[in-house]
């Protein structure tokens, strides 16, 4: 997932370095951005059975799905409050990136946290 994390702040790092320099960069880099967004769908189930056990496994999979939800509201009021406020979407872009790397170093900070419990 670290792994991902970290893909997925370049991207949209670079979305901002390269979009601005025309139409085919800023297709391009959003794709790889689209391209980063896999792991939601695939590792955050097996991670939160991981943790929490298979019991609760579809219950707490409802509430991280429903957390994506509320996100994509509020993300999408946010970013154009920034939008407003600065007049362009890089500001949206590097917190976005700098929430992955925040995501990527909790990544690590977790695997490492439950091979330390299972040792």
């Amino acid at each position: 997932m670290s792994a991902a994390f970290v893909a997925q702040a370049l991207c949209l790092v670079m979305v901002v370095a390269f979009g601005s320099q025309s139409g085919t960069w800023f297709v391009v880099t959003l794709v790889l951005v689209y391209f980063t967004w896999g792991e939601i769908f695939s590792l955050f189930p097996s991670t939160a059975t991981d943790y929490f056990g298979t019991r609760n496994a579809t219950s707490n999979y409802g509430v991280l799905y429903s957390a994506k939800g509320v996100a994509s509201i509020a993300g999408g009021w946010f970013g154009a409050w920034l939008f407003e406020k600065s007049g362009s979407w890089s500001m949206g872009f590097y917190g976005s990136a700098v929430m992955a790397l925040i995501a990527a170093a909790l990544a690590v900070w977790l695997g490492r946290s439950r091979r330390a419990r299972a040792a």
